[in-house]
């Protein structure tokens, strides 16, 4: 291997290595809201042993604790936020909301992650929010999978 070749080689670690921790903390610091925070947030208390109006309010606290209060102020000013029109499913968040019974039918289908919601969870047990633990996790994936695209890409052009 030549001295050119080394020096491009340990350019594009650099690279990958620079561009993935720049994606962690965009991500970490500038999430992007959606309706499945509810979902995991509610899934790791439930775990926790909460339930009914317990389980909705921890959820809700917390998640207002966390997130902008426009996300709570209507629907449609969530929409505005994710861009999102659907009015069905503008019910759909808004019967979640509001019932307690709802919410807690609505945790097997985020439940079943089994390894994403542990990993919130064990962030949530080092005093980080169940909110900012999924952040956290998201921004780490994004991360590595810019360092793998990028191994993968820089590989396959090193070999031609």
């Amino acid at each position: 291997m030549t001295r050119a070749s080394r020096t491009k080689k340990l350019n594009l670690q650099v690279f990958s290595i620079i561009g993935g921790i720049c994606i962690f903390i965009f991500g970490f610091l500038f999430p992007a809201y959606n309706w499945d925070l509810v979902g995991y947030t509610a899934a790791v208390y439930k775990q926790e042993g909460l339930s009914g109006l317990a389980l909705s309010s921890a959820v809700y606290d917390e998640i207002k604790s966390d997130i902008n209060s426009k996300f709570f102020k209507q629907t449609n000013e969530f929409n505005k936020i994710t861009g999102e029109s659907s009015s069905s499913y503008s019910t759909y968040r808004n019967s979640i909301y509001k019932s307690p019974r709802a919410l807690e039918q609505h945790i097997p289908m985020y439940s079943i992650k089994l390894l994403y919601v542990e990993s919130i969870k064990l962030l949530h047990n080092f005093n980080l929010s169940a909110v900012k633990a999924s952040y956290f996790i998201s921004a780490i994936c994004a991360g590595l999978l810019f360092y793998v695209l990028c191994q993968l890409i820089f590989n396959l052009q090193i070999r031609r």
